[in-house]
């Protein structure tokens, strides 16, 4: 997973990349 989009990435992955990339 590149961009955070919860429909192709884990809640849990999404959440990393939410922090790191400020999704």
């Amino acid at each position: 997973c590149v961009r955070c989009v919860e429909n192709f990435c884990l809640a849990v992955v999404t959440n990393r990349y939410k922090q790191l990339y400020g999704c």
